[in-house]
């Protein structure tokens, strides 16, 4: 498992009236888990690797937590075994926060 945590400056996670915020992940190989502000903003384990964290998101520095969890693939390689998986694991990326109009309906 990778742990990446992060504090993130007001101007970057803003919320003007009708945006919305999402965390876009890129690429993760096997899983990914988020928590916006402590509170879990779900878990993925295909793609599309995007969260919305509109809900989560306050005045003020704003914590997001990012949790990879790997397949494993790169275990299987150090021992005998017939396991072909990939070997690339983790977060990847590029990681993308995305401001966006949030749609009404």
């Amino acid at each position: 498992m990778t742990r990446l945590d992060r504090s993130v400056p007001p101007d970057r996670l803003q919320k003007a009236t009708g945006s919305g915020i999402t965390l876009d992940l890129g690429l993760v190989v096997a899983s990914a888990e988020v928590h916006g502000n402590g509170q879990a903003a779900g878990i993925r384990m295909t793609p599309p690797w995007r969260f919305d964290l509109t809900p989560f998101a306050k005045p003020g520095e704003n914590q997001i937590e990012v949790l990879v969890y790997n397949a494993l693939a790169n275990h299987y390689s150090t021992i005998p075994t017939r396991y072909r998986g990939k070997v690339a694991s983790g977060l990847i990326g590029p990681v993308r926060m995305e401001h966006h109009l949030r749609e009404t309906l």
